[in-house]
């Protein structure tokens, strides 16, 4: 079963505005949408938390100083 969410508890999850999940969704950038006959939408928060993950970044691998020659 999926776990429901809000677009303003999305927002609040990702440390964003409603203003930017609101362009994300309008641009077909974010994760999928549960759509109600209300008018109301729904993410699930798995997906959420998937969609954030795929923006995730490991950091360069930075020389040691072992590895310098003096």
């Amino acid at each position: 079963m999926p776990d429901l969410i809000s677009l303003d508890e999305a927002a609040e999850r990702l440390k964003l505005s409603r203003r930017t999940i609101d362009r994300y969704v309008k641009r077909g950038e974010f994760c999928a949408l549960y759509a109600f006959p209300t008018g109301q939408l729904r993410v699930d928060a798995h997906d959420l938390d998937d969609w954030l993950r795929a923006f995730r970044k490991t950091p360069a691998r930075s020389e040691s100083h072992h590895d310098h020659k003096a």
